[in-house]
């Protein structure tokens, strides 16, 4: 483990982003497996879809860059189901990605979601305070996010197309005047 994060998976077995819940009251979480054990963090509907278009910028980016190791990338294809049971180790608050270079590998950085003690302030890292966790993973399981994430934030309440609201049992259409 790392000084500067609590959790620092290098090499993850798998990771996968799932929810629990009914539509209109799911909660989205992140799950990143190492040796048998599991990290979960609870993430928000769109840190997960802004997660997946950012990784897919970055790959697009990693195909011209590392041509060598980010062209004719194949998922990984492991288990999009979340292991059970799961203790949220922390609500996300924001996500940083990078590449490691040398190693080939896309890097996420997790933030805890609202801590406002100083005293943990990691000024070297330019890191709001709070738990942080960073978890190494390869090109191809960086690609089934990308292509698995869009799935699961669609899989909630359709949207009204009037309006673009969730529609459920109380939706009231401002541009239908007050009707589905």
């Amino acid at each position: 483990m790392s000084d500067r994060f609590a959790y620092d998976l290098e090499d993850v077995d798998s990771v996968m982003v799932g929810t629990v819940g009914p539509p209109g009251r799911r909660s989205f979480l992140l799950q990143a497996v190492r040796d048998g054990r599991a990290l979960t963090v609870s993430l928000e509907k769109e840190q997960a879809a802004a997660m997946a278009a950012g990784l897919a910028r970055l790959l697009n980016l990693l195909r011209r860059e590392d041509p060598d190791h980010a062209t004719d990338l194949q998922p990984a294809g492991g288990s999009r189901d979340l292991l059970q049971p799961y203790e949220e180790a922390f609500r996300v608050g924001s996500i940083g990605l990078g590449v490691d270079d040398k190693r080939h590998r896309v890097l996420l950085v997790l933030h805890e979601l609202g801590l406002d003690d100083d005293d943990e302030a990691d000024v070297d890292l330019d890191l709001p305070p709070g738990v942080k966790a960073r978890l190494a993973l390869r090109y191809e399981q960086a690609l089934d996010l990308v292509q698995h994430i869009p799935t699961v934030v669609a899989g909630g309440r359709p949207n009204c197309p009037a309006c673009g609201e969730p529609l459920d049992e109380g939706h009231r259409c401002q541009r239908r005047n007050g009707h589905h």
